[in-house]
């Protein structure tokens, strides 16, 4: 998935510490949009194409950040885009906010990648005592996994 591609179909809305609405949401496709505008110095044209949507709706979403805000986080011009103090700001604090997104989305992809669960081998005593006793350790080792309980065979 592009890095750049949204990804967040979900609103941040604030709450007060009573759990009432403060009416201020935050599409966070809007922050994401913004820092690729600025990361790729305002070429909305090339944005869209990367996005494979219209400039026009890469715009729309910075301007409806702009609004929700009440800033002007861009300065706009025909021939160029220029980064408002304010902006550089708000931008360093949306890379802050997409980086600990990016690590929590790693971390619950590696959380979900390694083993988990019961292993329940059933074989014969031999089996255990011998070939077992090489097996388990080398599969510990190879997935870092932790044991719980180890139960031996009986009988």
């Amino acid at each position: 998935m592009s890095r750049l591609a949204p990804r967040f179909a979900l609103q941040l809305c604030g709450a007060t510490p009573t759990g009432t609405r403060m009416g201020r949401c935050t599409d966070l496709n809007d922050l994401l949009f913004f820092t690729a505008v600025v990361e790729q110095a305002g070429f909305f044209p090339l944005l869209g194409r990367v996005l494979n949507l219209p400039k026009s709706s890469v715009s729309r979403h910075v301007a409806r950040l702009e609004a929700r805000l009440g800033v002007r986080l861009l300065e706009r011009s025909t021939r160029k885009l220029r980064v408002t103090e304010v902006g550089k700001e708000y931008y360093s604090r949306c890379r802050a906010i997409l980086a600990d997104l990016d690590l929590a989305d790693r971390d619950v992809s590696e959380h979900r990648s390694k083993p988990a669960g019961i292993i329940r081998v059933s074989c014969p005593t031999g089996i255990a005592q011998y070939g077992l006793a090489y097996i388990v350790p080398a599969l510990w080792r190879a997935t870092a996994l932790s044991v719980s309980r180890f139960s031996p065979p009986t009988g």
